[in-house]
């Protein structure tokens, strides 16, 4: 428990459990047994956090192919946190680029992976990903700060086409509501087809972040591929994330076409990711990814531990009991 390290229990339960398990993981699988502080005014130690020293040694990326991938969208400008994506293992644009640098380096494996979570036949190949995606010249599309977590175009039989994806860990969709209902949405919604009922989606702030992203990505596909084609969505989330799974089946009825959102939990994508391995290295990738992201059974016993002792504590006005 000690090299485990400091929780928060001011969260929400899926919040802290996925920060108990990445605690674990640090200091079970990484065999790092110190950990780091947040970065701001009122740093704070926890578990979840790696060292400076451990952070700058990569120790936040699951293969050498998310380092490069994390490297590479660096120098591309802003868009990626440096010190979330470094040091907080909890961070959902380190997932994003832990799940899709391998990916990137791989398109035939990349390919497989999205046919199957997808559930389609004709995608060949990955050409391109990229992260916390936003066009330079935002006022030629959209004309506000959207950003999609990544965007990845795919060579399929019936042309190149764009998907959209987003991730979500222990976070939630963005409670901030954008004004959508203005003259570039409106525009798009014509041109591309998209809803069934404009001024219902383009109005409805429960759907605003997802709106916004699939909005974005269909703006600018025919830019992209060469191909205006109406763009996929894939939404990737923790098992245990009711409401995000819910928020996908309140988008799904605003489309004119159902089938181009699809859900997924990260266990879903990650056994996808083992199950379509063809190398000892990409089995390797998807193997760590697993214990990384989704095997909270092998913290499970140390976390009822935790959270039994803390349950205690409170009810006994702080007087934590030792364990025989």
């Amino acid at each position: 428990m000690e090299a485990i390290g400091p929780q928060r229990r001011d969260e929400p339960l899926l919040a802290r459990r996925v920060r108990f398990h990445q605690s674990w993981y640090r200091a079970a699988v990484l065999g790092i047994q110190q950990y780091g502080e947040t970065a701001g005014r009122t740093p704070r130690r926890l578990g979840s956090v790696l060292t400076d020293a451990d952070a700058l040694d990569g120790r936040n990326f699951s293969s050498p192919s998310a380092r490069r991938f994390y490297d590479r969208r660096r120098s591309e400008g802003w868009g990626v946190d440096p010190v979330r994506c470094t040091k907080y293992l909890t961070s959902s644009q380190a997932l994003t680029l832990n799940l899709l640098g391998p990916l990137e380096e791989s398109p035939v494996w990349a390919a497989r992976v999205l046919g199957e979570v997808l559930q389609r036949t004709d995608i060949d190949v990955v050409r391109r990903v990229w992260v916390e995606f936003a066009p330079r010249r935002r006022s030629e599309y959209l004309n506000d700060m959207t950003r999609v977590d990544a965007l990845v175009a795919m060579g399929t039989s019936r042309g190149e086409e764009l998907l959209a994806v987003e991730i979500k860990y222990s976070d939630r969709f963005n409670s901030r509501r954008v004004d959508i209902d203005r003259a570039p949405y409106r525009d798009l919604a014509e041109s591309s087809g998209l809803w069934r009922d404009a001024d219902s989606t383009l109005r409805e702030p429960q759907v605003n972040q997802l709106v916004r992203c699939h909005a974005l990505a269909a703006a600018v596909s025919g830019d992209l591929t060469g191909r205006p084609a109406a763009p996929t969505m894939l939404v990737l989330h923790h098992t245990d994330d009711v409401t995000s799974r819910g928020l996908v089946d309140g988008y799904v009825g605003h489309l004119a076409d159902p089938t181009l959102v699809k859900a997924a939990t990260l266990d879903e994508f990650v056994g996808i990711l083992r199950r379509s391995a063809r190398s000892a290295a990409q089995r390797a990738v998807a193997r760590d990814l697993e214990l990384r992201y989704v095997a909270e059974s092998e913290s499970e016993a140390v976390w009822q531990m935790s959270d039994d002792r803390s349950v205690r504590a409170r009810r006994d006005g702080g007087r934590p009991h030792s364990r025989r």
